[in-house]
């Protein structure tokens, strides 16, 4: 359920916040949305890769690389921004592994969960990722004001790092 509400904080703002984000670091209103469009299309580009690997590697560890990617990503995004050779490559990647929260999240719930009850925790995994949806992006523009304008960078790498150390805690539970 982590992964569903990690998922959704940081897709919402990111979607909804990183215009705005660019354009206080000097890009203009296209190019601020292109970074939106790049993001995204690494969602759909790169969910059969991931769930591949997930069928490879093991649904946790594909997780927790996602973690890492999703922690990473808004670090070097500070960097690179302004340069699209460099810019673009980073937001397909991260877009996808992001992304990869939620469908390795499912993929684990039908791990998780008989039949007969996966409907009830796929309703359960979805209220969750929308909840975050719905808090995201008040919180990332709260880290934007606070510390403007990377606060928004900030909470986009944090959020996948509790993610990484809940599945870490949970590994170690285990």
């Amino acid at each position: 359920m982590i992964a569903a509400l990690i998922a959704g904080l940081v897709e919402s703002a990111y979607v909804s916040l990183l215009p705005v984000f660019a354009l206080l670091r000097g890009l203009d209103e296209q190019h601020s949305l292109v970074l939106v469009t790049v993001f995204l299309a690494g969602n759909v580009i790169l969910q059969l890769p991931i769930g591949r690997l997930g069928d490879r590697l093991g649904r946790q560890r594909v997780l927790r690389l996602c973690a890492v990617v999703c922690v990473i990503g808004p670090i070097l995004l500070s960097a690179v921004m302004g340069i699209a050779w460099l810019v673009w490559p980073l937001l397909l990647t991260w877009g996808g592994t992001m992304y990869g929260f939620y469908t390795q999240g499912i993929a684990l719930l039908g791990e998780s969960y008989p039949a007969a009850e996966f409907a009830d925790a796929n309703t359960v995994f979805v209220v969750v990722y929308c909840a975050g949806g719905i808090v995201g992006p008040s919180l990332g523009g709260l880290a934007m004001d606070y510390w403007s304008p990377n606060g928004l960078l900030v909470f986009l790498s944090a959020a996948p790092l509790l993610l990484g150390a809940s599945l870490l805690r949970r590994e170690r539970d285990v």
